[in-house]
């Protein structure tokens, strides 16, 4: 068992993703060379964090497990407004609930000449988790804009979470995946005219057995107005080149859950 003056889990996780202050970050490193309880956890979750795209054994269930308490009980204490971290809470849940329904199986491949065959990682599963608990996450739903052809929107129904403060988004989509060929990209938003704004791209979706994900992190992120998905070339473009398969309009909305 780990002493009193041990650092909580939260915080060995926080040291690992980088969002320790300095000090903290000094003193933890430090107790780590006496403590080996400490350093076994330390270790355990950087195996994780590290680890390859390979399919999931039983320890990530364990460790999504710890990790859904050490989110609630931070954000519980963590948080000004108690209603603010049950509802924080509550989409760390949801969102658990939402990539346990088929994302931890192995992969069937994309049907495209190459692909191999990939699940989520460990460390991408305790990311998104960790973007979606934060307590100055936003959520939004993506919606088919006006100019979107069906067979595009229909494919791209998801929720895009924000951390305006952290620099950082996190895209979930559910639905089928692009055509042979074609890719969903997200791109940031910076104007509220969607067909004159100026456009950057956060990168190409990945696609697993009907969900798909991407996680940006970048200062743009905070002076974005909206994110859109486009059909794009394989692998991407430069420039939006395809039609909009769905918005979320991220600017000058008051805090809360948008979805």
């Amino acid at each position: 068992m780990r002493g009193p003056r041990c650092p909580s889990e939260s915080e060995i996780i926080d040291g690992l993703l980088g969002r320790l202050p300095f000090w903290k970050r000094e003193w933890t490193a430090a107790h780590l060379l006496y403590c080996p309880k400490c350093r076994d956890l330390e270790r355990q979750w950087r195996d994780l964090l590290e680890a390859e795209p390979v399919a999931p054994g039983p320890r990530l269930k364990r460790r999504l497990r710890s990790a859904w308490t050490v989110h609630r009980w931070r954000l519980r204490f963590g948080a000004r407004n108690m209603q603010a971290a049950a509802a924080a809470v509550l989409v760390v849940f949801a969102f658990a609930a939402w990539m346990t329904a088929g994302a931890f199986r192995s992969g069937d491949g994309d049907g495209w000449p190459g692909d191999s065959r990939t699940v989520f990682a460990d460390g991408d599963v305790i990311r998104m988790m960790d973007i979606a608990a934060r307590p100055h996450t936003q959520r939004y739903a993506l919606v088919a804009p006006e100019t979107s052809t069906p067979a595009a929107s229909d494919r791209a129904k998801g929720f895009v979470w924000v951390d305006k403060a952290g620099d950082e988004l996190l895209v979930l989509v559910d639905g089928e995946k692009a055509a042979i060929g074609r890719d969903y990209q997200a791109w940031l938003v910076l104007g509220g005219d969607p067909r004159r704004a100026d456009r950057r791209s956060a990168g190409v979706l990945r696609w697993l057995n009907g969900k798909a994900y991407l996680q940006y992190q970048g200062a743009t992120v905070r002076q974005a107005e909206g994110v859109a998905l486009s059909l794009e070339p394989k692998g991407g473009s430069v420039r939006p080149s395809g039609p909009d398969a769905a918005w979320a309009f991220i600017g000058t909305t008051p805090a809360g859950d948008r979805g």
